[in-house]
């Protein structure tokens, strides 16, 4: 395998193995919460058959919440003890009423519109709040209006701010109207009848004024309406914000709530709501199914689970113990009559976890969309920290095995690199050791194994210098070759000057015909300089036209008849034969450097063929492969030495022949077939030799 694809490998299992690990253990603890939210749904179903139903109102008016005090309340006006513990509070103002709960997530504070706040809590739009609560001293009402200018009523009936109440039970229906003319306490009974007996004090303040009220439980009524009257100014119309009529007043039931802890399984929670989501009845028993062996999360185990259960999370925090009403779009789908689970996750440091509720009218037969009343709606709830310990442990699980892959991936890539870079330093210490100081190869490089880059590298390095070994050789004896070829014509040109100043020297009567003689020896030696040189500029000049010269496909039978026929006449003394197949010989290349080629060969086969002989020039086809032979009878070539014809300044020709011949025939015979991708042969055969050259075919011939 390649460097590149073992490298790609190893980076793939290290980053694909823990994606699929997390996406396994995503798709896991989605089946785990499906698992949950149908046993809840279940428990819910089976509970609602069984629970208490609570009253229901006539009215359709919302009701208004009475909270169940959590400290004795003092009488005051200021209203500082309700802060603690109040979180569900009605706001009047002239487009009615809406309810304010600080437990409510963001975007869902108000059950109306959104209101703009003047900066110190109150609401600009409705500047009336109402807060019904209940102690064993009585029914308490406390009633906060911002107001910037607090007017009182005067003895001369000057007109200030006052309140209406209004109320109903069983001995009737009432009215007290409240107009201070000083801030203060006051008793009042209401008319007609003196029932209820209000007690109350009238706090003025810097934001406006509070009015709160007690009423005693013997008194208390089931109903109240509410108006507030906000004087401005003399000539002005006062503004009212009111609650119509009388609305009934709910309140949770100790009764009921004792009633359904009762009932509920262990491990769960439990809320009776209105609805409007007010509780009327509330049980734990959430820790009582709590096993010993049961793991609390952790706070970074809580985080973990919702990174992992990402948008199924609510942005609703858990309710509180002691929450007067609930929120969120679990009830609102059980008012549409559909059961939608909702999972909310429990950040604080103290007990962190996660959460899953649902919620469902106890009375499925009543349809609100046709004008009936809602029925009261059961709201379950249960712990799922054993399933969030157990996701988030997957996950570390899953984070340690990836650590571990890391950590073995990252020794693989040292071993790799280690055994990469030995390789290297191989490779490089042997090709330091083949080649002297001086330059000169002295030694073969060594070949490395494998099927990668290096061997590869290796394999093309020991070839190189092989090469290179060759070459230095070639050029060791070319200077003896060289000498050798120069040697004959430089001795008959410089013998036949030594001649010629003897007998001009001698004082002996010159001899123009010997002179002649001497002279024309020494214009041969010239001449065969000459031809030596223009043989080397030929070579020189070929390999550079080998680059350039263009291609095409040609019929190799058909170029060597044409060449044979045109060739025929000037072989004086020898017959030239061509032998080929019927059918076309393709290949890709040069017919004009072929043709050259096949001119080279036929010259060798002339120079060494016997007198009379016939010179036989053959093409074939062997599988992919065309073959072009040129065979001559005459002295057979040394098997030996049949690699070295191709060598330049190789020739076995005798010395001292009127034609130099510096063995450069054959050697450009092979640079053009090792530019057509093919190579050349030569083999002895009784009484002669043949010379081959072997070229890739087309491939449609191929076939």
């Amino acid at each position: 395998m390649k460097l590149r694809g073992q490298l790609m490998l190893v980076t793939s299992l290290v980053i694909v193995l823990p994606l699929l690990g997390l996406q396994f253990v995503a798709q896991v603890e989605k089946l785990l919460r499906q698992g949950q939210e149908q046993a809840l749904i279940d428990s819910a179903r089976a509970l609602a058959t069984v629970v208490p139903r609570p009253p229901r109102h006539a009215s359709q008016v919302p009701p208004l919440y009475v909270h169940t005090a959590r400290q004795p309340l003092l009488l005051d006006g200021y209203g500082d003890d309700w802060a603690a513990w109040l979180d569900v509070t009605e706001r009047l103002g002239p487009d009615g009423r809406r309810q304010h709960s600080s437990m409510a997530a963001p975007g869902q504070r108000y059950s109306g519109p959104a209101a703009p706040s003047n900066g110190n809590g109150s609401d600009e739009r409705a500047p009336v709040s109402l807060a019904l609560a209940q102690s064993p001293a009585g029914l308490h009402l406390l009633l906060q209006v911002t107001d910037a200018d607090t007017r009182f009523a005067g003895a001369d009936g000057t007109p200030g701010d006052h309140v209406e109440l209004r109320f109903g039970g069983p001995r009737g229906e009432s009215r007290l109207r409240i107009v201070p003319t000083a801030p203060g306490r006051f008793t009042r009974a209401a008319e007609p009848g003196g029932w209820p007996l209000v007690h109350g004090v009238w706090q003025a303040l810097a934001r406006g004024w509070n009015l709160e009220l007690r009423i005693p439980l013997r008194d208390r009524p089931d109903r109240i309406g509410i108006s507030v009257f906000d004087v401005d100014g003399d000539g002005f119309d006062p503004r009212e914000y009111s609650i119509a009529g009388r609305v009934p007043l709910v309140a949770a039931d100790p009764a009921l709530s004792e009633e359904l802890q009762s009932l509920l399984p262990g491990g769960m929670r439990a809320w009776l709501v209105t609805p409007g989501g007010y509780v009327l009845a509330r049980a734990d028993r959430a820790l009582s199914g709590a096993s010993r062996g049961d793991r609390s999360p952790s706070i970074w185990q809580t985080l973990l689970f919702e990174r992992l259960a990402g948008d199924a999370l609510s942005r609703l925090p858990p309710p509180a113990p002691f929450t007067a009403r609930l929120a969120g779009p679990d009830l609102q789908a059980a008012r549409a009559g559909e059961v939608s689970p909702l999972w909310m996750i429990e950040r604080g440091a103290e007990r962190p976890g996660a959460r899953v509720r649902v919620a469902m009218p106890l009375d499925s037969r009543i349809d609100a969309t046709d004008g009936g009343e809602q029925p009261p709606m059961l709201v379950l709830e249960r712990d799922a920290d054993a399933m969030l310990v157990l996701a988030s442990d997957a996950v570390l699980r899953l984070a340690g095995v990836s650590l571990l892959i890391f950590v073995a991936a990252a020794a693989v890539l040292l071993a790799f690199a280690w055994r990469l870079s030995s390789r290297i330093r191989r490779l490089q210490r042997s090709t330091e050791a083949a080649v002297a100081d001086d330059g000169k190869v002295v030694a073969a490089s060594e070949t490395l194994g494998g099927g990668d880059e290096i061997a590869a590298l290796s394999a093309s390095m020991a070839s190189l210098l092989d090469r290179l070994r060759v070459h230095q050789q070639y050029l060791g004896t070319l200077a003896d070759r060289l000498s050798h070829e120069l040697r004959t014509p430089l001795t008959m040109i410089g013998s036949s000057l030594d001649n010629l100043a003897d007998q001009v020297g001698s004082g002996e009567t010159f001899d123009h015909d010997q002179a002649r003689l001497y002279l024309e020896r020494a214009g041969q030696g010239n001449r065969r300089l000459n031809r030596i040189f223009g043989a080397m500029t030929q070579a020189a000049r070929l390999e550079e036209a080998l680059i350039d010269e263009p291609f095409e496909t040609f019929d190799l039978a058909e170029l060597a008849a044409d060449y044979c026929a045109a060739r025929r006449d000037a072989c004086v003394g020898h017959e030239l034969k061509f032998e080929g197949p019927a059918r076309p010989v393709r290949v890709h290349g040069s017919p004009d450097l072929v043709a050259q080629l096949l001119d080279k060969l036929v010259d060798n086969a002339l120079d060494f063929a016997t007198a009379d002989s016939a010179i036989s020039v053959r093409v074939r086809q062997a599988g992919d492969a065309a073959r072009l032979e040129v065979e001559n009878a005459g002295p057979s070539i040394d098997p030996a030495s049949a690699a070295e014809l191709f060598e330049p300044m190789v020739s076995w020709r005798k010395s001292g022949a009127e034609q130099p011949h510096l063995g450069l025939g054959l050697f450009i015979a092979r640079l053009i077939a090792q530019r057509h991708g093919g190579r050349m042969l030569a083999r002895a055969i009784p009484g002669g030799s043949v010379f081959s050259l072997v070229l890739p075919c087309r491939e449609a011939d191929r076939r």
